[in-house]
């Protein structure tokens, strides 16, 4: 019976920390799209009005470097999921219900 508690013990964990993971990211992720439209919104009117020139080029270069960077650590984290696949599975069932909560 030991052997059960500690696996249900560690799903139950793994799924309502995967679960408080998605609300809280959701919310993260909406606040961040926000301000990343207001700003390049920012950034199209002032170029409109000639009042700033933007490289557009030099933030391409940044921006294609940055997922050149994060490649290789996706894949470690890749092998970390892989690695503890029973919690994961659950956290991740967690995390994309957490993410699709909705306020009423």
């Amino acid at each position: 019976m030991t052997d059960w508690s500690m696996l249900l013990t560690k799903v139950s964990f793994s799924f309502f920390v995967g679960l408080c993971l998605g609300y809280v990211f959701r919310i993260f992720l909406k606040i961040i799209l926000i301000l990343c439209g207001l700003v390049f919104l920012l950034l199209f009117g002032l170029e409109y009005a000639s009042v700033v020139d933007v490289n557009w080029t030099n933030i391409e270069q940044y921006y294609d470097a940055f997922f050149v960077w994060l490649q290789p650590h996706a894949s470690t984290f890749q092998e970390f999921i892989k690695s503890n696949l029973p919690s994961a599975g659950l956290a991740t069932a967690g995390f994309l219900l957490g993410f699709g909560l909705k306020k009423k």
